[in-house]
């Protein structure tokens, strides 16, 4: 296992600190995930390289369609369950909102993306633990999850080595698929913020 590697907070990570800031606490749980995830931004050197261990950040994008009736999910291969689309950086890359801008492009095959809000804050945080697989040690990901509004006649497309399915969900569809309890409160916070919007839009 490698070791984590210590330094000083430096400019190349002021993009993950800055959007780490952005986030406003909805409950105690938001409250101590983004202090441990504040920890890890400013204590190690390379906080989205994918072998520093015991814990690395990764982003991600929750896909929903603009009247928030749909929702667009791949079946991941590795982890076995319906999930929001996202990962690990490419080298050299240190802003979350990009990392999670491009993975759920490539991911999901939809080029058309509008980040929600228009500047971009991260819906959610979350901590969760990743099991072993091959020479990787199990580890955590610091995932910083982002809000993105899609057409659902955007035909999603599965990338193979990532996806065995990747595919639209209905609401009332989302509650037959088990999906962790992370994902359901994501869900319901994008819901809630497009609910919200959409009443504002009335007035």
């Amino acid at each position: 296992m490698t070791a984590p590697r210590f330094s000083p907070p430096n400019q190349a990570d002021e993009p993950l600190v800055r959007a780490l800031h952005s986030f406003v606490p909805r409950d105690t749980r938001d409250a101590i995930t983004l202090k441990r995830m504040l920890s890890l931004a400013q204590a190690v050197s390379t906080p989205f390289d994918r072998m520093t261990f015991p814990a690395h950040f990764t982003a991600s994008g929750l896909v929903i369609s603009p009247c928030g009736e749909w929702v667009c999910l791949g079946y991941h291969k590795k982890l076995g369950a319906w999930l929001q689309f996202g990962g690990h950086a490419d080298q050299g890359e240190n802003d979350p909102f990009r990392i999670a801008c491009r993975e759920t492009r490539e991911e999901s095959g939809i080029s058309h993306l509008r980040s929600f809000p228009h500047s971009p804050v991260p819906l959610d945080l979350d901590i969760h633990t990743i099991p072993p697989y091959g020479n990787i040690p199990e580890h955590e990901h610091y995932d910083i999850r982002y809000l993105f509004i899609a057409s659902p006649d955007r035909a999603p497309t599965c990338r193979p080595e990532e996806h065995h399915q990747v595919r639209w969900f209905s609401r009332h569809e989302l509650r037959a698929l088990n999906l962790d309890q992370s994902l359901q409160r994501s869900i319901a916070r994008a819901f809630t913020l497009i609910t919200a919007q959409r009443m504002n839009d009335k007035r």
